[in-house]
């Protein structure tokens, strides 16, 4: 099972730390600095839900980024750069 950080250029991603310590290989993915259509209007029945579109945008391509690069029909786990693992068996959950 391939493992994806998918993380941007504004900050380190926290869960290479713990990756590094648990020495599993994984591929850090750098989302580009995707920005919002010229004359984007938000919905504003949804901007409660969302405080920043644009961050929220590059989050959801980032993830498309990622999962355009698998291999059909393979698996992968894809952790946001901000992720915690919150019991030692984090890697033994996801695998199984």
């Amino acid at each position: 099972m391939n493992i994806f950080v998918v993380g941007c250029q504004h900050r380190a991603p926290i869960v290479d730390l713990h990756l590094q310590e648990s020495g599993v290989p994984y591929i850090s993915y750098c989302t580009p600095d995707y920005e919002l259509p010229d004359g984007f209007q938000p919905n504003h029945a949804y901007c409660r839900l969302v405080f920043n579109q644009r961050n929220h945008m590059r989050c959801c391509y980032g993830h498309r980024d990622v999962m355009r690069m698998m291999p059909p029909g393979s698996t992968a786990l894809i952790l946001e750069d901000d992720a915690k693992p919150n019991t030692s068996a984090w890697l033994d959950i996801a695998k199984d």
